[in-house]
């Protein structure tokens, strides 16, 4: 079964999404294609209508109507912000892994990569996020619309450095920067990350010379994080 995914937006705040069931997604597929064949079959009824009355269509105004119709979901994801008419209906979208609506280079690699999706489908439902390749090599989930965000911040972990009585482990931190901040938090809480927790810590570590007191690179990590929003808020 799949369940939730937690993903960090742009402001540093923990999300909770319902990912998207693999029967929404393949209703939503379902329509979008259905709409996409009953479109070009339209299109070959006018033009054969046309023929009848001796009137020769633009075969280039042809061509590129029928692109347009091939490419319609690819451009109704992009400009929709994640949805096509299917996922409209069914409630569901595309969102990146920092809770953004998807680039068009993130539709776009969905969509070149879909026809080989397309054969290996079932990987929706063994895959751990409920996503099918394009999904993954676009960094993208498809998310449940109708389950309300939650926000999850961990007061104790996240915050401790605005305690009045809050002590920093790690106080040269002055080579640290929004990039290192960035990417602890992504350590942290994005699923993409959690798994390289120990590679992240001490490449950290190494770049501003620290020795690292904890041996739990997750827990090294949260007091760095509270360490330099701490002497971030005493230099402001």
């Amino acid at each position: 079964m799949i369940g939730k995914i937690e993903v960090i937006n742009g402001q540093y705040v923990k999300m909770n999404y319902q990912v998207a069931g693999t029967d929404s997604r393949m209703i939503a597929l379902g329509i979008d294609r259905s709409i996409q064949w009953l479109l070009a079959l339209l299109l070959l009824f006018l033009i054969l209508e046309l023929e009848r009355f001796v009137v020769k269509p633009n075969e280039f105004l042809i061509a590129a109507v029928y692109v347009l119709i091939y490419t319609m979901n690819l451009i109704l994801e992009y400009i929709w912000h994640g949805k096509t008419i299917g996922k409209k209906i069914m409630k569901i979208k595309v969102i990146s892994d920092n809770c953004q609506p998807p680039s068009f280079q993130q539709c776009l690699l969905r969509w070149i990569i879909y026809p080989i999706d397309s054969m290996i489908i079932g990987l929706i439902f063994i895959s751990k996020h409920g996503q099918r390749i394009g999904d993954m090599a676009a960094g993208c989930y498809v998310v449940n619309e109708k389950t309300k965000k939650l926000v999850n911040v961990s007061i104790e972990d996240d915050y401790r450095y605005v305690e009045k009585d809050y002590e920093p482990v790690y106080t040269q931190l002055n080579a640290m920067t929004e990039k290192e901040e960035a990417l602890i938090l992504k350590a942290l809480y994005d699923p993409n990350y959690v798994s390289q927790q120990t590679e992240i810590a001490r490449s950290i570590s190494k770049k501003l010379d620290l020795e690292q007191q904890e041996s739990n690179s997750e827990r090294f990590l949260i007091q760095l994080y509270n360490d330099y929003k701490y002497l971030e808020t005493k230099e402001n």
